[in-house]
């Protein structure tokens, strides 16, 4: 009796347990919600949005979708350097004959950000032109135009480094044929006007009445007219060279014969990027107030300040009408970067090329060697003095203030007054490279 009673007992416990494990199974994974049971309301949306600001390694201040200011370089302000404005410490194969070549893997063949973008679509749209996702409707319909505008500009950056591209709008499957065909790059004119199209969406969608740390129409026009600048230029400049679709020795030519461009030939592909470029521009000028440039260069706390110039060292730029999209850093938050500092020695050995400098007119708007104004170049106070009133806003000479706030330096503060540029030094912190140092990113009164 007692064994019959054992045999029943482990059977309803076999029975039972079989139960919960197909009840277990049946569960959705906690740890990774899949689409279709996430993206109900606009706060699971903006949190989505929210991650593809960051930056993508979660410590790597250089790997995000946005250029921004790192801990050890001299930022945003540094972007041009080993072209014929800027010159760095380190140098660049761009200068190397047969050397400058497009990778073959890594970063720049990444799909993950477009896949981020492609998921969040493929989840959303569905549910958005059914109108399902409950919130504020102008809400949604920014935080779309975000993803819209995000693309587009992950896009932008394949276009200028690779060209050709493949134009990847949903999620593949793990499958070889498709993933071989999805794979096949797109000649770049069509690339470039996937961009714009992906730029009209968000221009659509999005509004300006948010916070300037986040994406507006205004920035998806300003980056509509920079890529359609971009490309206009490029098709003008390059055409009949490999760079260009149906030139000699294009890359495309085998798998794109008798290429046909959207607007039917390479001139009309030029007029069209460029008037787009210039309709965007317009709309961005004639809405944006301008912030005033009193030329005043201040030296003492006393000295009328120069809006104009502290804009590019700010703390807080939310209140300058001429930014249009801005980064907040926060050292409660960990989110620094060290430009103040580097902006008070040699912008971490990072100078401006004499080219560029001769490039700035006189005030009275004409070339340095024909204007009898012009002072020579025996010292950088000659070659500032009468220029225009940038070049003698942003150009360190010998003498000039770095630091007034008083109550004591910071420790980050290498020069209170600027010094003769000492470009023999190695130390990259405090030494030079060109001689010709930019003002832009110093703050006099920074902590």
């Amino acid at each position: 009796m007692i064994q019959k009673y054992k045999f029943k007992l482990c059977a309803i416990i076999a029975v039972y347990l079989g139960l919960a494990s197909c009840v277990d199974l049946d569960q959705t994974p906690m740890t990774s919600l899949p689409g279709e049971v996430y993206f109900e309301n606009e706060v699971q949306l903006q949190t989505y949005v929210d991650n593809l600001y960051a930056p993508r390694t979660g410590d790597d201040t250089f790997d995000q979708i946005f250029d921004a200011h790192g801990t050890w370089s001299y930022g945003t302000f540094g972007i041009d350097g080993n072209t014929d404005n800027m010159a760095t410490v380190s140098a660049d194969n761009i200068w190397i004959p047969a050397n400058y070549k497009v990778t073959q893997g890594g970063g720049d063949w990444s799909f993950t950000y477009i896949y981020k973008c492609n998921y969040f679509f493929n989840s959303v749209l569905p549910k958005y032109e059914t109108k399902t996702i409950t919130g504020n409707v102008a809400n949604i319909n920014h935080l779309v135009g975000e993803v819209y505008f995000l693309r587009a500009y992950e896009y932008f950056k394949k276009l200028q480094k690779l060209g050709d591209f493949p134009i990847v709008t949903e999620i593949l499957p793990d499958d070889m044929t498709a993933l071989t065909e999805a794979s096949k790059r797109k000649p770049r004119t069509e690339v470039a006007h996937f961009i714009l199209e992906d730029l009209d969406k968000a221009i659509s969608l999005l509004n300006d009445d948010v916070a300037k740390t986040r994406i507006t129409k205004k920035a998806a026009l300003l980056l509509k007219s920079r890529v359609a600048l971009y490309e206009g230029t490029w098709e003008k400049y390059f055409q009949n060279t490999a760079f260009v679709p149906n030139g000699p020795e294009w890359p495309g030519a085998s798998s794109n014969s008798g290429y046909q461009f959207p607007k039917g030939n390479i001139d009309a592909e030029i007029n069209f990027f460029l008037d787009e470029a210039m309709k965007a521009a317009k709309e961005v000028a004639s809405s944006t107030p301008l912030v005033t440039n009193n030329g005043i260069l201040p030296q003492k706390l006393s000295d009328l300040e120069n809006p104009y110039l502290k804009m590019y060292g700010d703390v807080d730029l939310s209140g300058y009408s001429e930014v249009i999209l801005w980064r907040q850093y926060n050292r409660g938050l960990g989110i620094t970067h060290n430009v103040c500092s580097y902006a008070t020695a040699g912008c971490h050995k990072t100078g401006l090329t004499r080219g560029l400098v001769d490039n700035f007119l006189m005030e009275d708007g004409k070339p340095t060697y024909v204007s009898s104004e012009y002072q020579g170049d025996d010292s950088l106070n000659c070659v500032r003095a009468g220029r225009d009133g940038r070049l003698q806003l942003f150009l360190k000479v010998p003498g000039d203030v770095n630091y007034y706030q008083g109550g004591g330096v910071p420790e980050r503060c290498y020069n209170v007054i600027e010094p003769v540029p000492d470009v023999a030094l190695g130390d990259i912190e405090k030494g030079y490279n060109t001689g010709y140092t930019l003002r832009k990113g110093y703050n006099p009164t920074f902590d």
